[in-house]
């Protein structure tokens, strides 16, 4: 059950209705009136919750035709018969009339209740009750029949007929004050009289009495001494002004309150409402925009439809609202919700909310959080001194921050375009501020160029980075390797010509020096070889043609000479095994003086000497023949000059197969520069050694060509001394053959040799014939004499062709040499272009490179198996030019900066994702950001509607009031308290602690049961302008004690009076309890609307009240109106406005 609120059942109209739980009645009756009342009231609030226009319900309804009349209810009526108009009748039979009387025009008759009835101004409240003429009847039967009466209470009856008849004055007694009544207030009737209690000695001969003055009076009179002090008076001192209502339809409560504008409230001490339709609520509070609301001391509201709630706060602009101690909105459409919250007067639709929180500069900024500020166009900064600073950004979480670069361009880690470039007109969002970012968890994996990836997919791509590190690694070679964690790739070490080198820049340029060096050397052996070459050809063809050596032919006579351009007289033949036979020589003069060879046995010495100009051990045979010289050549002993050369083609053969295996393994093996620097060294020590041996060679070409032309190498010989010439004489042999292609050649100039069986002179002429035969023997190569005594030409087999002379064996070699060198030369060429790597370093630096001559966009480090990690990368700069690639722990710390702005408990997760964040918004958990402003929105969104229903509830509380008494307080004490069961304190610092109690008035004090306090001991009221009562249950008034003679005309109680008592020898007083009845119930459902009355009753008091309170949709906002009226006749009102965090 409601703790005010209890169900009634109506009889009248057969429902239970809400009732105050305090309100009592006693006696069938009372109980009865209490049901009527309660149910008239609730009827009441279809009427006053209705628009200003004349209105019928319920069948049988009747009007009186004038505008702002009401009636409802079965039978109800208003008339209008003497003008006026507003009149309300509620109710079944109720009747409202304005009649032809002595009040002609009075506006405002009110009758609510089953068959209530009111006239000529009346108000008539509670079934069957009725008031007259400018009379209040409130309770069910009450009756203010007499013009200008109260009837206060069920079946009170005012109705005195003789108030022109001077009230009661004792024999004797004094003339008394206000003798005749202007009208009169009833709390009862005859036979039903209610007691009011808690009442002031009475001052002035028209204030009432209390039973304190009349004992007092009765203690005098009875010579009972109590210290003799007298009556203690009470007393009063207030000069504040009083509130002024000057608008139409203005409510203005409170000292100096001032509703000056239409359907203006203004309500608390100085409170101010001057703008139309304005609401003022609490001390000082101003509101001064049209359809605005202050609320709160201080408050003001200044701006069209503005809105400030709570002490000091300042709403300067339209549509501004602003919530909480000394929050302010300065510019249109701007929001401040928390202590001392602030938008500026250049943050045009800003919205800041928080304690502190600050929109400055900031068009349509949010700033949400305990310090929270937005100081930029289209900013929000959310969280705890959170702070937006750059225009269209976000600052997201405690302490946040926006302060970076927009302008500078975005880091871009290669040489593409990238998407969504950052701009000072796009703005950022920032998670964190410096030092203190956030981790951004749970982030999905995107696809768009402009979407935040995850830590996911930079791990797929430092798997593609590892990978290519890998493979860069191993194409390096040299025990180079990749680091996954650091991303760094160590050097390699390459053993280079002896010397150890760490990268390949400087593997290659010392391979590339050292091969330019054996081209070098290559080809100046080449030159050399060459030279060699033309020097054997032109040896060759010198000794073939006779034109070289002792031997020679005459190119005109074609005649042979020996040594003819030397000195001597002898021409030996001898050889080891003896003399040689001369054959193929033509006969020679035979005479004493004939100088011409002879052949036969004289020319056997000829062989000998020929076997020795042929050397290497060639000697003549028995048989005449030369035997195969013996030369050794490279370590090789070698038979024949054919031997010889042909030793010399093969070697020169297998250099250049050695030098082709060289370039073929080299190609081969480009990426292995340690294999290459070993073969490279071989190559160099190959041709170190061709080239000593080619030198040697060369010497031994020089030397040969000057022994022969000297005559001390071949076996023709000259001896340096007796100057003797000797053919072949260290060689055996038997024959010397002269014979030449042309056949036999005479040998002239030869001295006679012993011609004998046993000579071994040479015989000259055509006895040297077999000397070509010989000479051929000595070159070989198959060269043999032919039968005219021409020697055949040679056949020689040098690298695979047939070669038929000594020339064009030499001239083999050459060409085979020079294609030698010119592939060595190609062998440079390759290695100076960087054709055997693509991955290099430099020698001085240290630096590597990748292709870094060749185009391509793309480094592919996939592998057979997949993507590799690329490891051992160091981190590389973030810049916005930069190029460099990241490593892993950047990348991480780019993810965690940004879970940690994120929030919401956002991490990192293992696979180097961001966890989604999870924000408690509104007791909803949202796990994500869009969500979580997505529900901010809303919910601010709704917040706005429900502000706006606010002023709507507001204008409708206030809006229909018509005709009631509004009561005003001047009071800064604690708040009143009701403490006894079914008790009411009403006032300042009032009190009511018994059951069924009512304390009235600031610092009232309620302790007794049953009773209506209107102050406390030592602190008693007045109550004043009381008539002269007539019946024995009236409340008489000073002027009436006075009259009686126990009360002197100064107040002071007189002796040896009596005073009269009830029959039962009790004493004779009365009391009224004052109650109030205004309901507070709370709508179940939001935008729901409660509307509620209530009634109390205590003995003969009563007290009725009507309310209504509105939930806003979103459940946050309660607005509640209230209005009751006593049975007195005085009324108050409430109005209330809550909001729940």
């Amino acid at each position: 059950m409601n703790k005010t609120y209890r169900n009634v059942w109506c009889a009248k109209t057969g429902t239970f209705i809400a009732a105050a739980e305090t309100a009592r009645a006693k006696g069938k009756s009372a109980r009865s009136g209490m049901r009527a009342l309660t149910c008239a009231t609730l009827l009441t609030l279809g009427g006053v919750a209705g628009a200003a226009h004349a209105g019928a319900l319920d069948g049988g309804s009747t009007l009186g035709g004038i505008a702002a009349d009401i009636a409802y209810g079965s039978g109800a009526q208003t008339t209008n018969a003497a003008g006026g108009k507003a009149a309300v009748a509620i109710g079944q039979n109720a009747s409202a009339n304005n009649l032809s009387g002595a009040t002609p025009n009075v506006d405002g008759t009110v009758a609510v209740g089953d068959s209530a009835s009111a006239t000529d101004g009346g108000v008539a409240v509670g079934g069957a009750s009725y008031a007259g003429s400018m009379s209040t009847a409130v309770g069910a039967g009450a009756t203010a029949a007499t013009a200008n009466s109260v009837a206060l209470g069920a079946n009170s009856v005012a109705n005195s007929t003789t108030l022109g008849t001077a009230g009661f004055a004792p024999v004797g007694g004094t003339a008394i004050s206000a003798a005749t009544a202007a009208g009169e207030v009833s709390i009862g009737q005859a036979g039903a009289e209610r007691r009011i209690t808690n009442v002031a000695a009475g001052l002035n001969p028209t204030d009432a009495v209390n039973l304190s003055q009349l004992m007092s009076v009765d203690a005098k009179v009875n010579n009972i001494t109590n210290g003799g002090a007298g009556i203690k008076y009470f007393h009063t001192n207030s000069t504040a002004p009083d509130s002024l209502a000057s608008g139409n339809g203005s409510v203005a409560v409170g000292p100096s309150a001032q509703a000056s504008n239409g359907f203006t409230i203004a309500i608390g001490s100085g409170a101010t409402a001057s703008g139309g339709s304005s609401q003022a609520f609490g001390l000082n509070a101003q509101s001064s925009g049209s359809l605005s609301t202050a609320i709160g001391p201080g408050a003001n509201a200044a701006g069209l439809y503005a809105t400030a709630i709570g002490y000091n706060t300042s709403a300067a602009q339209q549509n501004t609202f602003v919530m909480g101690a000394k929050s302010t909105a300065s510019a249109s459409d701007a929001i401040a919700i928390g202590t001392q919250s602030k938008s500026d007067a250049n943050s045009d639709s800003a919205i800041s909310i928080g304690r502190l929180s600050r929109s400055l500069n900031a068009t349509n900024a949010l700033a949400i959080g305990n310090q929270a500020t937005a100081a930029a166009a289209n900013v929000v900064a959310l969280g705890f001194n959170a702070t937006a600073t750059a225009s269209n950004s976000v600052a997201l979480g405690a302490n946040s921050t926006t302060t970076a670069n927009l302008g500078a361009a975005g880091y871009n880690p290669g040489s593409g375009t990238l998407s969504g470039t950052a701009s000072a007109a796009n703005g950022e969002v920032s998670v964190g501020s410096a030092g203190k970012e956030r981790r951004v968890t749970n982030v999905a994996a995107v696809s768009a160029a402009t979407d935040a990836v995850n830590v996911s997919q930079l791990q797929s791509e430092a798997a593609k980075v590892n990978a290519q590190g890998a493979a860069t690694a191993a194409a390096l070679g040299g025990g180079s390797t990749y680091n996954s964690t650091t991303g760094a790739i160590t050097n390699p070490t390459h053993v280079v010509g002896g010397s150890t080198i760490n990268n390949v820049a400087g593997a290659i340029s010392n391979i590339d020096a050292r091969t330019t060096q054996n081209a070098s050397s290559i080809t100046n052996i080449d030159a050399r070889t060459t030279q060699n070459s033309s020097d054997i050809t032109n040896l060759t063809t010198a000794i073939n043609s006779g034109e070289l050596g002792l031997v020679q032919q005459d190119d005109t006579t074609r005649n042979i000479t020996v040594a003819k351009a030397t000195d001597g007289t002898i021409v030996d033949f001898t050889g080891t095994a003896g003399a040689r036979k001369l054959t193929g020589v033509l006969a020679g003069d035979v005479s004493a003086s004939s100088a011409d060879a002879v052949n036969g046995s004289q020319l056997y010495s000829l062989a000998n000497s020929t076997a020795s100009a042929i050397g290497g051990g060639s000697t003549v045979n028995s048989d005449g023949s030369i035997s195969a010289p013996s030369y050794v050549i490279g370590g090789t002993t070698m038979n024949s000059i054919a031997g010889a050369i042909t030793n010399i083609d093969a070697r020169t053969t297998q250099n250049s197969n050695d030098i082709t295996t060289i370039d073929a393994r080299t190609t081969q093996n480009s990426n292995d520069i340690t294999t290459i620097d070993a073969r490279t060294t071989q190559i160099a020590s190959d041709v170190t050694n061709l080239d000593a041996r080619t030198t040697q060679m060369s010497s031994d070409i020089t030397n040969l060509t000057t022994a022969i032309n000297s005559g001390e190498l071949g076996l023709v010989q000259q001896d340096d001394t007796t100057r003797n010439i000797t053919v072949a004489k260290t060689t055996d042999g038997t024959i010397v053959d002269f014979a030449g292609t042309a056949g036999a050649r005479k040998l002239t100039g030869v001295l006679a040799g012993n011609v004998s069986a046993s000579s071994v002179d040479a015989v000259n002429g055509s006895q040297l014939f077999n000397l070509a035969s010989s000479t051929a023997s000595a070159i070989g190569g198959g060269s043999t004499v032919n039968s005219d005594g021409s020697i055949s030409a040679p056949s020689y087999v040098i690298g695979g062709a047939t070669v038929n002379s000594i020339g064009g064996a030499v001239t083999n070699i050459d060409a085979r040499t020079t294609q030698l060198a010119n592939d060595v030369t190609n062998l440079t060429t390759s290695i100076n272009n960087g054709e055997f790597g693509l991955v290099q370093q430099d020698a001085t630096t240290r630096n590597i490179t990748v292709a870094k001559t060749t185009d391509g966009t793309i480094v592919d480090f996939a592998g057979t198996a997949g993507a590799r990690k690329l490891t051992g990368v160091l981190a590389g700069d973030v810049s916005a030019s930069s190029v460099d690639a990241v490593n892993g722990s950047q990348l991480y710390s780019l993810a965690n900066s940004t879970a940690n702005a994120i929030g919401g408990g956002s991490t990192v997760n293992s696979d180097g994702s961001i966890s989604a964040p999870s924000y408690v918004i509104g007791g909803t958990t949202m796990n994500g950001i869009a969500g979580a402003i997505t529900s901010i929105d809303a919910r601010t969104t709704q917040n706005a509607s429900d502000i706006s229903s606010i002023n709507t509830a507001l204008s409708d509380i206030t809006g229909g009031g018509m005709g009631i008494k509004y009561f005003h307080t001047n009071s800064m004490l604690a708040d009143s308290q009701a403490m006894g069961s079914e008790s009411v304190a009403i006032g300042g610092a009032a009190v009511a602690t018994a059951a069924n109690s009512v304390a009235l008035g600031s610092n009232s004090v309620a302790n007794r049961a049953n009773s209506v306090s209107v102050g406390s001991a030592g602190a008693e009221r007045q109550i004043t302008n009381v008539a002269a009562g007539t019946a024995d249950t009236d409340a008489v008034n000073v002027a009436q004690l006075k009259a009686t003679g126990l009360v002197g005309t100064d107040g002071a109680a007189k002796a040896a009076v009596t005073y009269d008592s009830n029959a039962d020898d009790s004493v004779s007083y009365s009391s009224v309890t004052m109650g109030s009845g205004m309901p507070n119930m709370t709508p179940s459902q939001p935008g729901n609307t409660v509307v509620a009355a209530g009634a109390g009753s205590y003995k003969s008091g009563a007290a009725l009240g009507v309310g209504a309170t509105y939930r806003s949709r979103n459940s946050k906002w309660l607005v509640n109106g209230a209005v009751s009226v006593t049975s007195t006749g005085d009324a108050g009102v409430r109005a209330q406005v809550g909001y729940e965090f």
